[in-house]
Protein backbone atom coordinates (compact mmCIF):
# COMPACT_ATOMS: atom_id res chain seq x y z
CA UNK A 1 0.00 0.00 0.00
CA UNK A 2 2.72 2.27 0.99
CA UNK A 3 4.30 1.77 -2.18
CA UNK A 4 1.45 2.32 -4.30
CA UNK A 5 0.71 5.57 -2.60
CA UNK A 6 4.73 6.47 -3.71
CA UNK A 7 3.71 5.92 -7.16
CA UNK A 8 0.85 7.95 -7.16
CA UNK A 9 2.82 10.74 -5.75
CA UNK A 10 5.68 10.72 -7.93
CA UNK A 11 2.99 10.49 -11.33
CA UNK A 12 1.16 13.38 -10.14
CA UNK A 13 4.34 14.97 -9.82
CA UNK A 14 5.65 14.52 -13.01
CA UNK A 15 2.16 15.77 -14.32
CA UNK A 16 2.70 18.79 -12.84
CA UNK A 17 6.12 19.38 -14.18
CA UNK A 18 4.62 18.74 -17.23
CA UNK A 19 2.06 21.07 -17.11
CA UNK A 20 4.76 23.98 -15.85
CA UNK A 21 7.22 22.90 -18.68
CA UNK A 22 4.60 22.95 -21.22
CA UNK A 23 2.85 26.72 -19.97
CA UNK A 24 7.25 28.00 -19.94
CA UNK A 25 7.77 26.70 -23.74
CA UNK A 26 4.46 28.13 -24.87
CA UNK A 27 5.41 31.93 -23.27
CA UNK A 28 8.92 31.76 -24.45
CA UNK A 29 7.66 30.99 -27.90
CA UNK A 30 4.71 34.21 -27.53
CA UNK A 31 7.81 36.70 -26.00
CA UNK A 32 9.89 35.24 -29.03
CA UNK A 33 7.48 36.11 -31.65
CA UNK A 34 7.38 39.77 -33.02
CA UNK A 35 3.16 41.50 -32.10
CA UNK A 36 1.46 41.40 -35.38
CA UNK A 37 0.07 44.97 -35.86
CA UNK A 38 -3.33 45.47 -35.19
CA UNK A 39 -6.12 45.75 -38.26
CA UNK A 40 -6.52 49.85 -38.15
CA UNK A 41 -10.52 50.79 -37.23
CA UNK A 42 -12.65 52.62 -39.02
CA UNK A 43 -14.22 54.05 -36.71
CA UNK A 44 -10.86 55.75 -35.03
CA UNK A 45 -10.59 59.50 -35.71
CA UNK A 46 -7.79 60.57 -37.74
CA UNK A 47 -4.79 62.55 -36.54
CA UNK A 48 -4.83 66.19 -37.82
CA UNK A 49 -1.70 68.14 -37.47
CA UNK A 50 -1.66 70.79 -36.08
CA UNK A 51 -0.30 74.63 -37.74
CA UNK A 52 0.03 77.26 -35.08
CA UNK A 53 0.39 80.42 -37.22
CA UNK A 54 1.31 83.63 -35.41
CA UNK A 55 -0.55 86.63 -35.74
CA UNK A 56 -1.05 90.28 -35.16
CA UNK A 57 -4.24 91.68 -36.00
CA UNK A 58 -3.75 95.12 -36.15
CA UNK A 59 -2.81 95.78 -40.34
CA UNK A 60 -6.63 95.43 -41.86
CA UNK A 61 -7.35 94.14 -44.81
CA UNK A 62 -4.29 92.16 -44.27
CA UNK A 63 -4.81 90.60 -40.82
CA UNK A 64 -7.40 91.86 -38.30
CA UNK A 65 -10.13 90.66 -36.21
CA UNK A 66 -13.63 91.38 -36.41
CA UNK A 67 -16.90 90.25 -34.56
CA UNK A 68 -14.53 88.07 -32.71
CA UNK A 69 -12.47 86.15 -35.37
CA UNK A 70 -9.53 86.29 -37.50
CA UNK A 71 -10.08 87.74 -40.64
CA UNK A 72 -8.55 89.21 -43.83
CA UNK A 73 -6.13 88.21 -46.50
CA UNK A 74 -3.48 86.33 -44.15
CA UNK A 75 -6.45 84.63 -42.28
CA UNK A 76 -8.10 83.56 -45.45
CA UNK A 77 -4.38 82.63 -47.13
CA UNK A 78 -3.83 80.68 -43.80
CA UNK A 79 -6.82 78.44 -43.94
CA UNK A 80 -6.47 77.81 -47.04
CA UNK A 81 -2.80 76.92 -46.81
CA UNK A 82 -4.20 74.38 -43.94
CA UNK A 83 -6.45 72.77 -46.31
CA UNK A 84 -3.26 72.03 -48.88
CA UNK A 85 -1.66 70.72 -46.33
CA UNK A 86 -4.38 69.17 -44.66
CA UNK A 87 -3.69 70.40 -41.64
CA UNK A 88 -5.81 72.62 -38.86
CA UNK A 89 -4.97 76.39 -37.90
CA UNK A 90 -4.77 77.66 -35.05
CA UNK A 91 -4.06 81.57 -35.16
CA UNK A 92 -2.11 82.24 -32.15
CA UNK A 93 -2.46 86.27 -31.29
CA UNK A 94 0.37 88.41 -30.14
CA UNK A 95 1.80 91.87 -29.81
CA UNK A 96 3.57 92.05 -33.12
CA UNK A 97 6.97 92.74 -31.51
CA UNK A 98 7.06 89.40 -30.15
CA UNK A 99 6.35 87.52 -33.17
CA UNK A 100 9.64 86.58 -34.88
CA UNK A 101 10.68 86.11 -31.23
CA UNK A 102 7.98 83.75 -30.41
CA UNK A 103 8.55 81.99 -34.12
CA UNK A 104 12.63 81.39 -33.00
CA UNK A 105 11.34 79.95 -29.65
CA UNK A 106 8.99 77.45 -31.13
CA UNK A 107 6.24 78.29 -30.03
CA UNK A 108 4.75 78.89 -33.50
CA UNK A 109 4.95 77.44 -36.60
CA UNK A 110 4.69 80.37 -38.74
CA UNK A 111 3.87 83.78 -38.70
CA UNK A 112 1.23 85.41 -41.02
CA UNK A 113 1.14 88.85 -40.50
CA UNK A 114 1.69 91.36 -43.30
CA UNK A 115 5.43 90.59 -42.53
CA UNK A 116 7.66 92.58 -44.91
CA UNK A 117 10.92 90.79 -46.07
CA UNK A 118 14.04 92.66 -45.21
CA UNK A 119 17.74 91.78 -44.43
CA UNK A 120 17.95 91.87 -40.89
CA UNK A 121 14.67 89.62 -40.94
CA UNK A 122 16.34 87.20 -42.85
CA UNK A 123 19.05 86.69 -40.75
CA UNK A 124 16.58 85.27 -37.80
CA UNK A 125 13.81 83.56 -39.63
CA UNK A 126 13.43 81.55 -42.92
CA UNK A 127 10.79 83.48 -45.91
CA UNK A 128 8.62 81.42 -48.06
CA UNK A 129 8.03 83.33 -51.30
CA UNK A 130 6.81 86.40 -51.23
CA UNK A 131 3.36 86.80 -52.35
CA UNK A 132 2.43 90.48 -52.85
CA UNK A 133 3.92 94.01 -52.74
CA UNK A 134 3.00 96.88 -50.19
CA UNK A 135 4.61 99.95 -49.42
CA UNK A 136 4.88 102.35 -46.37
CA UNK A 137 2.19 105.27 -47.15
CA UNK A 138 1.63 108.50 -44.58
CA UNK A 139 -1.83 109.38 -43.32
CA UNK A 140 -3.35 112.82 -42.23
CA UNK A 141 -5.86 114.83 -41.03
CA UNK A 142 -8.21 115.77 -43.92
CA UNK A 143 -8.03 119.40 -42.85
CA UNK A 144 -4.06 118.99 -43.03
CA UNK A 145 -3.97 117.76 -46.89
CA UNK A 146 -3.29 121.36 -48.17
CA UNK A 147 0.46 121.53 -46.63
CA UNK A 148 0.82 117.78 -45.98
CA UNK A 149 -1.01 116.28 -48.89
CA UNK A 150 2.15 115.01 -50.90
CA UNK A 151 5.36 112.69 -50.44
CA UNK A 152 7.41 115.59 -50.79
CA UNK A 153 6.23 117.53 -48.02
CA UNK A 154 5.64 114.44 -45.52
CA UNK A 155 9.83 113.50 -46.20
CA UNK A 156 10.33 116.79 -45.07
CA UNK A 157 7.92 118.01 -42.23
CA UNK A 158 9.28 118.75 -38.63
CA UNK A 159 5.65 117.81 -37.06
CA UNK A 160 5.32 115.11 -34.80
CA UNK A 161 5.14 111.97 -36.74
CA UNK A 162 3.40 108.07 -35.34
CA UNK A 163 4.39 104.77 -36.24
CA UNK A 164 4.44 101.24 -34.32
CA UNK A 165 7.13 100.03 -32.74
CA UNK A 166 9.08 97.03 -34.76
CA UNK A 167 8.06 97.64 -37.94
CA UNK A 168 9.27 98.69 -41.30
CA UNK A 169 7.06 101.79 -40.52
CA UNK A 170 9.33 102.73 -37.47
CA UNK A 171 12.58 102.23 -39.47
CA UNK A 172 11.67 104.28 -42.25
CA UNK A 173 10.68 107.23 -39.99
CA UNK A 174 13.92 106.79 -38.56
CA UNK A 175 16.02 106.31 -41.59
CA UNK A 176 14.21 109.20 -43.57
CA UNK A 177 12.41 111.59 -42.04
CA UNK A 178 15.34 113.10 -40.12
CA UNK A 179 13.82 116.36 -39.38
CA UNK A 180 10.50 114.78 -37.93
CA UNK A 181 9.36 114.55 -34.30
CA UNK A 182 9.09 110.74 -33.94
CA UNK A 183 6.36 108.89 -31.64
CA UNK A 184 6.65 105.72 -30.70
CA UNK A 185 2.88 103.61 -30.35
CA UNK A 186 2.35 99.93 -29.69
CA UNK A 187 -0.53 99.56 -32.50
CA UNK A 188 -0.58 101.61 -35.55
CA UNK A 189 -4.21 102.01 -34.38
CA UNK A 190 -3.31 104.00 -31.56
CA UNK A 191 -1.10 105.63 -33.70
CA UNK A 192 -4.31 106.84 -35.51
CA UNK A 193 -6.28 107.75 -32.65
CA UNK A 194 -3.60 110.29 -31.34
CA UNK A 195 -3.61 111.66 -35.59
CA UNK A 196 -7.16 112.02 -35.26
CA UNK A 197 -7.22 113.72 -31.53
CA UNK A 198 -4.20 116.26 -32.98
CA UNK A 199 -1.72 115.12 -30.50
CA UNK A 200 0.78 113.74 -33.63
CA UNK A 201 0.47 115.32 -37.62
CA UNK A 202 1.60 112.14 -39.50
CA UNK A 203 1.07 108.50 -39.54
CA UNK A 204 3.62 105.96 -41.29
CA UNK A 205 2.38 102.34 -41.98
CA UNK A 206 1.90 99.53 -44.77
CA UNK A 207 -0.41 100.85 -47.52
CA UNK A 208 -2.97 98.61 -47.50
CA UNK A 209 -3.76 99.33 -43.89
CA UNK A 210 -3.23 103.13 -44.55
CA UNK A 211 -6.38 102.72 -47.08
CA UNK A 212 -8.26 101.30 -44.99
CA UNK A 213 -8.22 102.56 -42.14
CA UNK A 214 -8.67 106.37 -43.88
CA UNK A 215 -12.08 104.36 -45.54
CA UNK A 216 -13.71 102.82 -43.14
CA UNK A 217 -12.90 104.52 -39.38
CA UNK A 218 -12.35 107.86 -38.11
CA UNK A 219 -15.69 108.95 -39.75
CA UNK A 220 -13.15 110.59 -42.96
CA UNK A 221 -11.63 112.78 -40.66
CA UNK A 222 -7.92 110.68 -41.35
CA UNK A 223 -7.02 110.88 -45.62
CA UNK A 224 -4.33 108.88 -47.06
CA UNK A 225 -1.11 110.91 -48.81
CA UNK A 226 -0.91 109.58 -52.23
CA UNK A 227 2.13 107.89 -53.51
CA UNK A 228 4.07 104.85 -51.57
CA UNK A 229 7.20 105.53 -50.22
CA UNK A 230 8.79 101.90 -50.41
CA UNK A 231 8.35 98.77 -51.93
CA UNK A 232 8.30 95.67 -49.76
CA UNK A 233 7.67 92.29 -50.45
CA UNK A 234 5.82 90.39 -48.65
CA UNK A 235 6.32 87.22 -46.71
CA UNK A 236 5.20 84.25 -44.37
CA UNK A 237 8.17 83.83 -42.21
CA UNK A 238 8.88 80.34 -40.82
CA UNK A 239 11.65 78.80 -38.39
CA UNK A 240 14.68 78.56 -39.81
CA UNK A 241 15.37 74.69 -39.01
CA UNK A 242 11.82 73.84 -40.20
CA UNK A 243 13.17 72.97 -43.96
CA UNK A 244 10.49 70.48 -44.20
CA UNK A 245 7.45 72.93 -43.59
CA UNK A 246 9.05 75.86 -45.97
CA UNK A 247 9.49 73.08 -49.00
CA UNK A 248 5.61 72.43 -48.13
CA UNK A 249 4.44 76.12 -48.19
CA UNK A 250 6.44 77.26 -51.20
CA UNK A 251 4.72 73.82 -53.28
CA UNK A 252 1.61 75.01 -51.95
CA UNK A 253 2.11 79.05 -53.06
CA UNK A 254 3.90 77.57 -56.58
CA UNK A 255 0.40 75.82 -57.11
CA UNK A 256 -1.62 79.23 -55.93
CA UNK A 257 0.17 81.31 -58.58
CA UNK A 258 -0.42 78.99 -61.47
CA UNK A 259 -4.43 78.15 -60.61
CA UNK A 260 -5.66 81.52 -59.84
CA UNK A 261 -6.19 81.04 -55.96
CA UNK A 262 -3.55 83.63 -54.41
CA UNK A 263 -5.30 86.40 -56.82
CA UNK A 264 -8.75 85.74 -56.03
CA UNK A 265 -8.09 85.66 -52.39
CA UNK A 266 -5.45 88.74 -52.44
CA UNK A 267 -8.03 90.55 -54.54
CA UNK A 268 -11.23 90.52 -52.76
CA UNK A 269 -10.07 92.43 -49.42
CA UNK A 270 -7.29 94.25 -51.66
CA UNK A 271 -7.58 95.63 -55.38
CA UNK A 272 -4.94 96.73 -57.74
CA UNK A 273 -5.95 100.63 -57.03
CA UNK A 274 -5.44 100.23 -53.56
CA UNK A 275 -2.46 98.08 -53.47
CA UNK A 276 -0.72 101.39 -54.94
CA UNK A 277 2.44 99.26 -56.23
CA UNK A 278 2.95 96.84 -58.76
CA UNK A 279 3.09 92.93 -58.12
CA UNK A 280 5.92 91.18 -57.56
Amino acid sequence: MGNKNKMMKRDVQMASTGVVMALLGACLIACDTPPQPEAPDSNSPTVIRMLRVGVSETSPPVIFEEDGKVVGIEADLARALGKALGCQVEFVSMFWPNLLLELHGGRIDMVMSGVSVTERRKARVAFAAPYMTIGQQAMVRRTDMEVLGNVEAVLATRRRVGAEVGTTAMRFVHQRMGNANIARFSTVVRAMAALDQGEIDVVVHDSPAIHWYAAKKFGGRLAAVPGVMTHEPVAWAINKNNHQLLQEVNDVLAGWHGDGTLDAIVTRWLPDHVLGVDDP
